[in-house]
């Protein structure tokens, strides 16, 4: 699982993106989780439960593949 991207409760972007690209994911996909993860890095708050939650919808993508 991307667990390298993850310091504390921000994204690494960079590194989000190269381990989704190494599992496979397709551009379009890796806009939009992208998309998402700058938004909860943008938050004025540490948002562990966004963080969270969209862990687990990359860990359910991951499963269909």
């Amino acid at each position: 699982m991307m667990t390298k991207a993850i310091p504390h409760t921000k994204f690494d972007i960079a590194q989000l993106e190269r381990e989704l690209v190494e599992n496979g994911y397709d551009r379009e996909e890796i806009d939009e989780i992208l998309q998402e993860a700058r938004s909860i890095n943008s938050s004025s708050f540490y948002p562990v439960e966004d963080v969270y939650e969209f862990l687990y919808k990359l860990r359910m993508q991951e499963r269909d593949y």
